[in-house]
């Protein structure tokens, strides 16, 4: 007869064991904590949007008290939120103000949050700061009607003023009130479109033609323009003709030819696309925009007329 190898006895509460063990091995011991890194990748310039795992970082309460919640009012768009109470002496919020976030002046920046406020008025938009992080005054906060104790998705775009340097989102009661206004899903984002810095109303950014040119340059039949991105950066885009020879550290624009809001901090330079045996012995054509708003150019021929140059590209202010 044929021969079999014989059966272990099986231990079923020893296996369970065993497989409790490898399963509590995988588990998240803290599940907040990997949500709350998960669900903050998000285009968004502020921390701790959500409170997920009742976390509190960075948020504090004027006029008023602050708490998170992990129940809040049904249906929840999300199921932490800080709650904030007006404590009836004035006009307060809750405010991120321990972790500002970087804005460039005169850009855009919109904040918006899901709300259920016990009142039916409730304020958002930001505070900014310098670069000492001291207060600036900024452009008024928005008031938004809402229907007291129902979600509502509400936001603000606001403009950073000149000085500004940094902001944080604010959301709560535009008087003393006394309202409970739950708050979650706080994003802050820079908008997508620029404007034109110091307009008022806000007027959308446009291409800006340079002014006359120095030392006979001229463009002819090309361009020279500039304008701001919606993140900050000076964009030019010079096509150029000359008339006659030209040298080393020629000035192309005046002092000021840019206006105050696109000089950058120090000078930048950029290289120049030119004509055939334009350069000079000692560089390549080059660039320079200067921190007072001029414009010259370097590495071209001392020797014959430079009939064309192309300049065209996008550099920090900083």
């Amino acid at each position: 007869m044929p021969r079999y190898q014989h059966a272990q006895t099986f231990d079923i509460v020893r296996s369970v064991r065993g497989a409790q063990n490898d399963i509590r091995s995988l588990q998240v011991q803290n599940a907040g904590v990997v949500r709350k890194s998960l669900n903050q990748v998000v285009a968004s310039l502020s921390l701790n949007p959500y409170f997920w795992g009742m976390d509190p970082t960075g948020w504090e309460a004027t006029a008023g008290v602050f708490s998170v919640v992990s129940d809040p009012p049904d249906p929840a768009p999300y199921p932490y939120a800080g709650l904030y109470i007006n404590d009836g002496s004035g006009a307060g919020a809750l405010m991120l103000s321990d972790t500002p976030f970087p804005v460039v002046p005169s850009q855009q920046y919109q904040v918006q949050a899901y709300v259920n406020s016990s009142v039916s008025t409730v304020q958002v938009g930001f505070d900014f700061q310098d670069s000492s992080h001291g207060a600036i005054a900024g452009p008024t906060n928005l008031s938004i009607t809402v229907t007291p104790n129902t979600w509502t998705l509400i936001s603000a775009a606001l403009q950073a003023p000149a000085s500004a340097a940094f902001a944080y989102p604010r959301i709560g009661s535009p008087s003393g009130d006394s309202g409970q206004t739950y708050v979650t899903g706080i994003v802050t984002q820079l908008t997508s479109v620029a404007f034109q810095p110091g307009s008022t109303p806000q007027v959308p950014e446009t291409w800006h033609n340079m002014p006359a040119m120095s030392n006979s340059w001229g463009i002819g039949t090309g361009h020279a323009k500039y304008r701001l991105t919606a993140d900050g950066l000076l964009a030019f885009s010079f096509v150029l003709t000359t008339i006659g020879t030209k040298t080393d550290g020629t000035r192309l624009w005046a002092d000021g030819s840019l206006p105050a809001s696109y000089q950058p901090s120090v000078a930048k330079r950029w290289p120049a696309s030119t004509t055939a045996a334009a350069n000079s012995a000692n560089s390549t054509p080059w660039i320079g925009i200067l921190s007072a708003g001029g414009v010259n150019i370097s590495g071209v021929n001392t020797a014959g007329a430079l009939t064309e140059l192309h300049a065209v590209g996008v550099l920090p202010l900083i």
